[in-house]
């Protein structure tokens, strides 16, 4: 992934995509005290570590300006820690811990309770963590963290909820299997040491945890609690507004309880491959149409390091994407499309991985590939071990710890007790940027052990010969060793003779767009944004704040055209003309958003936008390319060529997204007005050419409606200098227009219109959507209100007791502002049309629980869902894209907000009720049923084309009525 970046407090300062091979980092020993945490000068937040007497390590955040408050517990153990016999246990154990405790013994209390105020609740399983955490309206922190503590102090573990959560996790495997990520894994697993906990089974399913023959599941459930679930290898963070020595008393009153059972962790004395194994390739067969290649070096262990981040030293100049990198070269002979580096760090199985997306064509070249990766390997060895390289990234690991943004409550709390296993207590926050120590030793170390007869090369690619099948996964693969000829070539390659190529590899120069001039500027204030500048066909917004004390900027421009998307065909040529202007500008953009300036260049249903983010000392730089490769962009026939096959091998893979996820997709397809279908874009795309392209830019940028706005670090005058640079480039040149924002479908009283979709996946799917009458505000609140109340039991009733799937959701789903509600259920066990069923008498059913609704609770939810609409925005990105959005509706008053807010407040609960039976159960309802019939439902599948393609075409094109 080219320009996925990884700034946060989470990994790396540097540039770099991680290929996470094993997990989470093992934990390194920490003190238990730790009087200061070292934060960021921007940081406005109190802080305190401690230890309990349970031997619990805790960190608290006190922040007085929070709307939201957030606990997380992390577990020190993950599924590495599996018993063989027993794949998936610690993860089934996650499950089970929502499920009831003797303090709160009801399995959904604790949901409905979270929910009820205003919040929301996960956890994660990886190799060696298990993460529990919420966030919940921040007045009701220290009832939720009494709940949340229970997990760990006295879970129920009831043995008719174990039976019935074994079918969930079942079910969340299931929805895996198709997962070509999940499958690869599956298949590197093959070639991993057996012994090595790296090479099991971490999801689990019904064969796994099935009771046996003097084997209780639920036994070992118990067993593997009571063993790892120990204070000592716990980890809690605690995020409030309230001062830090009452959340201190509450932490106290709530985990003192846990019980330490001075637990030892897991400690691997294996290694990740057994001694002749390595080099071999790798090759799998994946089930979507993709192209990808894999170098992964076993390396030593440089974890304890992280003050000289060795690993990220390595990964910066092997990820690099700039115009001498290796992904610049692949691209230009028009072998890859992305690159990415990066580093996997746990006890005895450590690696550097370099990962490619291939073209096509590049899947033929991977002999030659290789030899440009050893190339710049020895490039490496020879020009980057070079201190300056390093000070370059600490400094800019220094500007963004200096001046980082402020992280949901939820984020930061997961972080900070994840990162307990990881850091001494007192470094916790600056850690991942800290570039403390130059250790050119270590750096040459990894080097010495990247090297063609130590590495496993896996290629991932369509009809390959395969011989087996990895076990739980189906996934087609095949292992063989290396050929010493071809290691010994690949040996031979040095930093100048590669043979037969004059290639331009070399480290990265300079980087020219590390931030000269931060400081917050002067000048007028305003609350919301206000026009600066209005001519025909042109507006620009502009709101100056500093409420956020950063040196950032959001510049947003949207570009509309009444031909953008008025066809399939015109919509896959600004697709695909956006594409190539992302690729002309990639090279050029990449140490921009090293330095913390990047920006997205995307389509949208009237045309195209452009927003750039981050220090706003160089976006006026960074603006003025953009514009001039927008309006002068190169048309590549290669490179036309390999992104036009990529665009359709992107349509083409949606047939096998999950289930629910391809209801989705063709819901709105059918709902929004020119959101031309899959099949739709498919029937034209293989016409298209590089000289349609030609012409149809110009024609794309002769009719131009351009709105944009400035907001953040940027003054009147900065913002109308970069505005002009829009209109003088953009505008002034094209004929002014006004360009209809799209409609939605508007369903008539009584419509119960139904799609069956046929999918290659396991399971089926049902989506429900059930339409209000109109775009009110009124509607919407009825909606969103209907959503809070219902969410809580639709979970518990659809999965939790009539186990259905592992994807069970309702929500609010207004579409451009028009209200409406979504029901949805992905099930291994029961059809689509049973899932119909079961939803329809959901909503049957609850209407007389609807009706027995307290006062009180109806106020505590009016109050949960108020609290959501109001949250304020931690972050001043959330701050721009709230008005961006609300100039896109025409909301110049930019209130929406506050009149949905004022509509709940307001909404008393007949008004609801009379929703409730007029948009959810009433005869009346406007409603539209997406139906998808996995391979467990083979009867439909010989009707299934041929139905699609006629609803499709009744509610296409003709006869529509659209909401106004």
């Amino acid at each position: 992934m080219t320009r996925a970046t990884t700034r946060s407090c989470a990994s790396s300062a540097v540039k770099l995509t991680a290929i996470v091979l094993f997990g989470a980092l093992v934990g390194l020993s920490v003190p238990i005290w730790a009087s200061e945490i070292t934060k960021s000068e921007s940081d406005p937040r109190n802080y305190r570590a401690l230890v309990l007497d349970n031997g619990m390590q805790v960190v608290l955040v006190s922040d007085p300006t929070t709307d939201k408050a957030s606990a997380s517990l992390s577990v020190d153990i993950g599924s590495g820690a599996n018993p063989p016999e027993r794949a998936g246990l610690a993860h089934f154990l996650e499950h089970m811990l929502f499920l009831g405790t003797e303090k709160y013994p009801e399995p959904g209390e604790y949901k409905d309770f979270i929910s009820r105020h205003g919040g929301s609740d996960n956890a994660y399983t990886a190799f060696d963590e298990t993460n529990y955490f919420f966030e919940i309206k921040a007045g009701h922190l220290e009832a939720g963290m009494d709940r949340f503590a229970q997990f760990f102090i006295a879970p129920r573990f009831n043995p008719e909820y174990v039976e019935r959560e074994r079918q969930v996790v079942h079910s969340e495997y299931l929805g895996q299997r198709t997962s070509d990520h999940r499958r690869s894994y599956a298949a590197a697993q093959q070639v991993m040491n057996p012994a090595h906990p790296s090479a099991g089974f971490s999801v689990g399913n019904l064969q796994t945890l099935a009771d046996r023959p003097g084997s209780n599941i639920r036994d070992e459930l118990i067993a593997f609690y009571e063993r790892y679930y120990s204070a000592n290898l716990m980890a809690l963070s605690v995020v409030g507004r309230e001062p830090l020595e009452v959340l201190e008393q509450w932490v106290r009153a709530s985990f003192s309880q846990v019980r330490n059972n001075n637990a030892e962790g897991l400690r691997v004395d294996v290694p990740l491959y057994l001694a002749g194994t390595l080099p071999a390739q790798l090759d799998v067969t994946p089930e979507r149409e993709s192209f990808s290649l894999a170098f992964t070096f076993p390396v030593a262990s440089v974890r304890e390091y992280w003050r000289a981040k060795p690993a990220a030293h390595l990964a910066h100049l092997l990820g690099h994407e700039g115009d001498t990198s290796l992904l610049a070269e692949l691209k230009k002979r028009g072998w890859a499309q992305g690159l990415s580096a990066g580093a996997s760090d746990h006890e005895n199985s450590a690696a550097l991985s370099v990962n490619i997306q291939l073209t096509p064509a590049g899947a033929k070249h991977t002999d030659d590939i290789a030899k440009l990766l050893f190339q710049s390997i020895a490039i490496i060895r020879r020009d980057g071990v070079q201190r300056w390289l390093f000070d370059e990234n600490a400094r800019l690991a220094a500007i963004d710890f200096k001046y980082s943004e402020k992280p949901s409550p939820s984020a930061l709390a997961r972080r900070l007790a994840s990162a307990q296993h990881e850091f001494p207590q007192d470094q916790l926050l600056r850690a991942p940027y800290a570039y403390d120590e130059w250790r050119p030793d270590l750096i040459e170390q990894l080097l010495n052990s990247m090297r063609p007869d130590n590495v496993l090369v896996t290629r991932v690619v369509p009809g390959l010969d395969t011989d087996r099948k990895a076990k739980w996964y189906d996934t087609p693969f095949r292992v063989r060793k290396l050929d010493p000829a071809t290691v010994q070539a690949w040996a031979a390659v040095g930093a100048d003779n590669l043979a037969g190529s004059n290639t331009a590899l070399a480290i990265p120069a300079k980087n020219p767009f590390i931030p000269m001039v931060l400081q917050m500027r002067v000048g007028t204030k305003t609350g919301i944004p206000q026009i600066l500048q209005s001519k025909p066909g042109y507006q620009l917004w502009h709101a100056q704040q500093d409420e956020f004390a950063l040196p950032k900027a959001d510049f947003f421009v949207s570009l509309r055209s009444p031909i953008a998307n008025d066809t399939p065909s015109h919509s896959l040529l600004t697709s695909l003309y956006i594409r190539l202007v992302n690729d002309q500008l990639e090279a050029f953009a990449y140490a921009a958003d090293l330095a913390g300036l990047s920006f997205s260049l995307y389509t949208h249903s009237r045309g195209l936008s452009l927003r750039i983010s981050g220090y706003d000392d160089r976006q006026a730089v960074l603006l003025k390319r953009i514009l001039k490769v927008l309006v002068a962009v190169k048309i590549d026939p290669q490179r036309f060529s390999i992104m036009k096959e990529e665009t359709k091998r992107g349509l083409e893979n949606a047939r096998r997204d999950q289930p629910y996820r391809r209801a989705m997709a063709r819901l709105r397809e059918v709902l929004v007005q020119h959101n031309w279908t899959q099949a739709e874009h498919l029937g034209v795309i293989d016409a298209l050419s590089a000289p349609q392209l030609v012409q149809f830019i110009p024609r794309l940028l002769s009719s131009v409606d351009v709105v944009a706005l400035a907001h953040g670090n940027l003054d009147a005058a900065g913002a109308s200098d970069m505005g002009k640079m829009v209109y003088d480039t953009v505008v002034a040149p094209a004929k002014n227009i006004t360009v209809d924002r799209a409609r939605v479908l508007k369903l008539k009283r009584g419509d119960r219109l139904a799609m069956d979709i046929n999918a290659e996946h396991p399971e089926s799917a049902l989506v429900a959507y059930l339409q209000a009458a109109d775009k009110s505000v009124l509607s919407r609140a009825q909606s969103a209100l209907a959503a809070q109340i219902l969410s809580s039991p639709f979970f518990d009733v659809l999965r939790t007791e009539k186990k259905l799937g592992y994807v069970v959701f309702a929500n609010a789903y207004p579409v451009l502002d028009s209200a409406a509600m979504v029901f949805i259920v992905q099930s291994p066990v029961a059809d689509a049309l049973s899932l119909q069923h079961e939803v329809d008498a959901f909503l049957a059913g609850y209407e007389p629980q609807l009706a027995k609704t307290s006062g009180a609770e109806f106020e505590q939810h009016k109050a949960a869902l108020i609290a959501q609409v109001m949250e304020a925005e931690p972050q001043l990105s959330e701050r721009s894209l709230r008005f961006w959005n609300e100039i896109d509706r025409g909301n110049f008053a930019f209130d929406s907000r506050d009149k949905l807010a004022r509509a709940i407040r307001d909404l008393s609960f007949d008004a609801l009720q009379d929703f409730y039976r007029q948009v959810l159960v009433g005869k009346n309802r406007r409603a539209i049923t997406m139906r998808v019939h996995g391979r467990s439902t083979p009867t439909v599948t010989s009707t299934i084309a041929a139905h699609e393609q006629a609803v499709t075409a009744a509610w296409a094109r003709s006869n529509r009525i659209f909401m106004d």
